[in-house]
């Protein structure tokens, strides 16, 4: 890079030339540098001769060393060489030296002077020389141009040229009027590549150049006059004045009587106008005729190129005169000089400026005279008991718009005829500090761009004073509102920055601007500045205070689906391509599949359906990127969730068709649970996956129901048959979505036929409740007094189990003969039956410590009856496994309601195939078990002490006091229990079971 500091390390030659590699540590030291030549290089550039390390010997200049080419390579050869091991090797050297921004754009001149007809039509260009940059690198040459103030009615169009070049060109976009303006100031900033770039600035002064585009004006349109016969010759009888707004040639004016006039030849014989000054003078023989007026036509011409005219009339009338002309004499009071009086425009009404003596001989009306002037600024106030009068101001003088008054004062007696004279003196108005600069608008815009540098031109501002000089010498200054952001140069009028401006603090700013002039005492003009702060890109966009994006879609939806739209923010100028924000996918997830579609506006599509079941959330990362230059980005994780529609039919793992066999004896109890349809929906918790179950078909008996949120199947009445009977149930599984899916399968439920002993008695079954309802009233005394019998026997039996407990139990191993399916065992419940060998029971709650007594006095053995009354079981005497649901008993079958085709009523859940064993409402046996359910545990190896015969009656005793009896001929499990311990204790394994 150049400009770099002195002894800045440019490279290693040592390290660069290789040689390292074949030579030891010590050769490789012995090792000499040095250039080759004696050449420039060794002017920039240092060798150390024992390390190689080549460096900068001054600051190096690249534009000095290469000029302006776009690259520069410095080329020179080195020389390496060593006396250990003996050698002498050259190597080429090549250097790029990089070019640095460090010259700014410079005009070829820094004030550029233009003439501008006032003429010129709109669109006129003015060619003005392109400013150059000596860095050398393209990139570092001036880029574009600019013209301050912006809102000149001049434009500047650049356009490049093949050599690196612009071509400028000063566009006008307005019409010009030189009489309202007569000068324009501008500056033209060049600007190069650099960041932040460096700018050259030239001043434009453009001079609007007269055009004859205004006529002579003449102070009069038509004068009137009165002179006597024989005025003298040469005798200036009228000044008449024109003016021309013009400048030069074009406003100069030139008197002559018209040519298209009637009797031009007799006029001109006696009169002539001065062509210069406009004074009609009398050149003949003035002869007086009655009733004779001159009409006079008197041509102002410029001496424009194209000369513009007017005309003026004047009337002269001749008087007949027999006597002496007055003598006039004027006496300036104020300082003038040949018949020029100076007087102050700052004078008052009524100031004296002259004195005006008149002398006639002549007497009596011949000798009576009076006077008058000729405009409206002045007026004659006669001087009592003299013949002469006081020249006042009558009007106060405006230098500024007539600084050049011609005053006519004409004399007449009262004589036949009269006799007049007239004299002419002048009157130039000195200027006054009257005039307060006026500044050329009342408001100027500007603007420029923000992060701006200190010094950078932002308008020029101009004012005028229509005073003369010294009064007229304008000062320019900022008012106190300026705060210290800007300064003026108080000469130039050029507004420049004084602080860094920031658009998003402020976006304008308004300050007032003063005009001072010269005077005495001095006058002040106001304007105001309004500058708008343009917008740089510099503020990255920026989203809501959120840590992501949090959307949801539906599954299942339509290809290009809208899910949502992203938002964001920047705070650059809003309608800019600086706040103009685009969306897209961070492109670490280009590579992701994702199923959808970032569009710049920011909306989010989809571009495939989505299964919920498959992928229920989706993460990524979207960009906010601006259009500016350069352009500003932000990120933000968007999280898609996609949400359920109930697209999953309810999956039914059981029944299924390999699986959807249910065997039970048909002798179960009514409210037994014989299954449970297990089922599953894969679709999110909540509606879509609630499930229902119901019966279709197959259940026309009645035989059995299912709850309806369970899906656990209860027998729900008893069903007689002579055979094995199976049900084919076409069980029905729906969900709860807004559109509800179902699926089915057939559960075939067997109802096995036992033995014709078994199916006797419960074929008697429902003759035996006729003859119950007979004997109520009889067993109701019979219990009564069996209650008091055995409360007594309870006592004793106490008393007994208390002293027995002192001695060591023997008991019988029992275990099933074979497969046990009362009460609907599973396969499952029949292998835990082959394992275990000992006899399992528990009590829920209160029930957990309890003793029970038997009441039969009976003392054969424990099966026989058992036996004999139920066959189909098979008991035999190894040992038993028996593990009850827990479950509570409640006069409603636990809520259960039957569902098939001819119910309506329902219950919801997954169950299992196990048989439950509920404690059924009806009968004698709702009071027995009252509201506890019982499940019996632990398992425990038992011996019988006395046999157990249908009709036995059993008490069940738990720790809290509570006694419930029950007796065998409803097939429930009857116990003895013994404690183990003493009364009272809270053990759960704290008794005996007695027999089963």
């Amino acid at each position: 890079m150049e400009e770099m500091p002195l002894n800045t390390s440019v490279g290693s030659l040592a390290t660069n030339s290789g040689l390292q590699v074949n030579m030891t540590p010590q050769e490789f030291n012995n090792l000499r540098y040095s250039f080759l030549d004696q050449t420039d290089m060794q002017n920039l550039f240092n060798i150390n001769d024992k390390t190689g390390d080549l460096q900068t010997k001054i600051q190096i200049d690249r534009e000095h060393v290469c000029d302006v080419v776009d690259s520069c390579v410095l080329k020179f050869d080195i020389a390496i060489h060593s006396n250990v091991p003996a050698m002498f090797k050259i190597y080429s050297v090549q250097i790029t030296l990089l070019d640095k921004n460090d010259h700014s754009p410079k005009f070829p001149s820094d004030i550029v002077n233009l003439q501008v007809l006032e003429s010129s039509p709109i669109g006129t260009s003015v060619t003005i020389d392109d400013a150059t940059d000596l860095d050398s690198s393209p990139k570092y040459s001036v880029q574009s141009y600019e013209i301050v103030p912006s809102n000149s009615i001049f434009r500047l169009d650049s356009t490049p040229k093949v050599d690196g070049g612009f071509w400028l060109n000063l566009v006008l976009l307005q019409k010009l009027d030189r009489e309202t303006l007569d000068n324009y100031q501008l500056q033209i900033v060049a600007k190069d590549g650099g960041f932040p770039p460096n700018v050259g600035t030239a001043t434009v002064n453009v001079e609007v150049t007269d055009d004859n585009d205004n006529s002579p004006v003449f102070v009069q349109d038509v004068y009137n006059i009165s002179i006597a016969e024989g005025t003298a010759s040469n005798t200036a009888i009228l000044a008449i004045s024109a003016t021309d707004k013009d400048v030069g040639d074009n406003g100069k004016v030139t008197y002559s009587f018209s040519s298209r006039q009637n009797g031009l030849d007799s006029i001109t014989s006696l009169f002539s106008i001065n062509e210069t000054t406009g004074f009609l003078s009398v050149i003949g023989n003035i002869i007086y005729e009655a009733g004779k007026v001159f009409k006079i036509y008197v041509e102002a011409s410029d001496h424009g190129t194209s000369p513009k005219s007017s005309q003026a009339t004047v009337h002269i009338n001749i008087m007949d005169t027999g006597n002496n002309q007055p003598i006039i004499r004027i006496n300036f009071i104020s300082l003038g000089s040949n018949d020029v009086m100076n007087i102050s425009e700052s004078s008052n009404i009524a100031t004296l400026v002259a004195s005006l003596n008149v002398e006639d001989p002549d007497t009596g009306a011949n000798g009576n005279v009076s006077c008058s002037l000729s405009g409206d600024f002045l007026y004659l106030q006669p001087i009592s008991n003299k013949k002469g009068y006081l020249i006042m101001i009558k009007k106060k003088f405006d230098r500024e718009k007539q600084d050049y008054h011609n005053i006519l004062v004409t004399c007449q007696d009262q004589g036949s005829p009269v006799k007049s004279t007239t004299k002419v003196f002048h009157v130039r108005v000195l200027d006054d500090n009257d005039c307060t600069p006026e500044f050329l608008l009342a408001n100027y815009f500007a603007s420029m761009d923000e992060n701006n540098l200190k010094g950078t031109p932002i308008t020029k501002v101009s004012a005028k004073d229509d005073d003369l000089s010294p009064n007229n010498d304008v000062q320019y200054f900022l008012d106190s509102d300026a705060e210290g952001r800007f300064a003026i140069n108080s000469v130039s009028g050029v507004i420049t920055a004084n602080t860094v401006f920031d658009r998003e603090q402020a976006l304008n700013y308004k300050f007032t601007i003063l005009s001072v002039d010269s005077g005495n005492p001095p006058l002040t003009g106001t304007a105001s500045v309004i500058l708008t702060i343009k917008d740089v890109n510099d503020n990255a966009p920026y989203f809501d205070d959120v840590p992501f994006f949090q959307f949801f879609v539906k599954e299942n939806a339509d290809t290009k689906n809208a899910i949502d739209k992203l938002t964001a923010h920047d705070k650059d100028e809003d309608g800019t391509r600086n706040s103009d924000i685009t969306f897209s996918l961070d492109p670490r997830f280009s590579d992701a599949n994702l199923p959808f579609i970032v569009y710049p506006q920011g909306n989010i599509y989809t571009n495939m359906k989505l299964d919920r079941e498959r992928q229920s959330s989706y993460q990524f990362t979207v960009i906010a990127k601006d259009q500016g230059t350069p352009q500003l980005s932000a990120s933000m994780d968007v999280k898609v969730y996609v949400s359920d529609d109930n697209d999953n039919r309810p999956n039914i793992t059981f029944p299924t068709k390999q699986n959807n066999t249910v065997k039970i004896p048909y002798s179960v109890e009514v409210g037994t649970m014989i299954t449970q349809v297990k089922a599953v929906d894969l679709d999110e918790t909540g509606p879509n996956s609630q499930l229902s179950y119901r019966i279709k078909s197959g259940n026309e008996q009645d035989v059995f129901m299912i709850g309806s949120t369970t899906g656990k199947i209860y027998l729900k009445r008893t069903y007689e048959i002579t055979s094995d009977k199976m049900f084919p149930l076409n069980i029905v599984v729906n969900d709860n979505g807004k559109i509800k899916l179902n699926s089915s399968e057939t559960l075939r439920i067997v109802l096995l036929f036992a033995n014709m002993t078994t199916a006797a008695q419960d074929s008697g079954s429902g003759n035996r409740n006729i003859i119950i309802s007979i004997v109520v009233i009889a067993l109701t005394v019979v219990i009564s007094a069996a209650m008091i019998a055995i409360i007594l026997i309870l006592r004793y039996k106490d008393k007994q189990d208390k002293q027995q407990s002192q001695k060591p139990l023997t008991y019988p191993q029992i275990t099933p003969h074979e497969k046990l399916m009362a009460n609907g065992l599973s396969k499952d419940m029949d292998m835990q039956l082959k394992k275990k060998k000992e006899v399992s029971f528990s009590i829920d709650e209160d029930l957990d410590n309890m003793e029970l007594y038997n009441t039969s006095s009976t003392t054969t053995s424990c099966f026989n009856d058992f036996e004999k009354q139920h066959e189909k079981y098979k008991i035999n005497k190894k040992g038993i496994h028996v593990e009850l649901p827990e479950q509570k008993a409640h006069h409603n079958f636990d809520n259960i309601s039957e569902l098939s085709d001819e119910a309506t009523n329902s219950d919801s859940g997954h169950g299992s195939s196990d048989v439950d064993i509920t404690n059924q409402s009806n009968g004698a046996q709702s009071d027995k078990f009252a509201s506890k359910s019982v499940r019996l545990q632990p398992v425990l190896s038992a011996k019988c002490q006395s046999p157990i015969r249908a009709d036995d009656v059993l008490t069940i005793v738990t720790n809290n006091g509570h006694r419930n009896s029950f007796d065998n001929s409803h097939r429930s499990l009857i116990l003895d229990g013994r404690k183990k311990s003493g009364s009272g204790a809270k053990s759960k394994d704290n008794w005996v079971p007695s027999y089963v």
